[in-house]
């Protein structure tokens, strides 16, 4: 694939991560330090919750409206959020911009920028779960929101690591996984924009199966940051490393 000349952002080539069998991933992604804290809270949270305030109906309610929205969630901010051009014009949000996903498109191949930092997901979780579960429930609600919401946060890393390492899916739905997260980076980027699921982006018309389907688009690694848009917007070039 011929890569695009930004000589102002050139990244150091990184090693891709090794394809993996799906068997020897979820191994590898149960030793990350990452995911047991995430497991180790969503644990804490949930066995919390059920022993303070029992298994009730409004606390059933609660967890399904929080995998309705955030795996709305899921789909709305990596489209209107990761790749919408407002974040890097300003000094305040690009460095958060770059460290997030445009490193990722740049270097999709790079380990470090597969998985999300904590000090990022985390309190974006709490800010949302917290207010959707009390409006829902009450304290229960917001518990059971909470934990939910780490539930769903492994299941995301989970997935978006699958389709960058696994090299053979077992499953259709890994297959189609795979190849739908591998197009946006690869093919065209305004288009597959959600990883656990490909249900929003069908309700919303930005679903592809093939690239015959869309045109390749020139921002695909790129997301926008032209070399006549860094001259504009140098601040969110700067820098040639990620540090968690």
């Amino acid at each position: 694939m011929t890569q695009l000349n930004l000589t102002h952002t050139a990244a150091p080539k990184t090693t891709p991560p090794p394809r993996m069998t799906t068997a020897r991933y979820a191994k590898s992604f149960l030793t990350k330090g990452t995911i047991q804290l995430y497991i180790f809270i969503t644990a804490i949270l949930t066995l919390a919750a059920v022993a303070t305030f029992g298994v009730t109906l409004p606390m059933l309610v609660t967890a399904l409206v929080t995998l309705v929205v955030l795996s709305f969630l899921e789909y709305a901010i990596h489209r209107f959020g990761y790749h919408t051009q407002f974040f890097f014009k300003h000094k305040l949000t690009a460095r958060l911009w770059r460290n997030l996903h445009y490193w990722h498109h740049m270097n999709p191949n790079d380990p470090r920028s597969i998985m999300g930092w904590p000090q990022y997901t985390i309190p974006v979780v709490v800010l949302v779960t917290v207010p959707l579960g009390w409006l829902v429930a009450g304290a229960p609600g917001a518990g059971t929101a909470v934990a939910v919401g780490m539930l769903l946060l492994i299941a995301y890393e989970y997935a978006h690591g699958f389709a960058h390492m696994v090299a053979e899916p077992g499953s259709g739905y890994g297959r189609m996984i795979r190849r739908s997260h591998m197009l946006h980076h690869f093919h065209n980027e305004t288009g597959n924009f959600g990883i656990t699921s490909p249900v929003y982006d069908l309700m919303f018309g930005t679903y592809y199966r093939d690239p015959v389907d869309v045109e390749r688009c020139p921002t695909v690694r790129n997301l926008g940051y032209t070399d006549e848009v860094a001259r504009r917007y140098p601040w969110a070039g700067e820098g040639d490393t990620l540090h968690h």
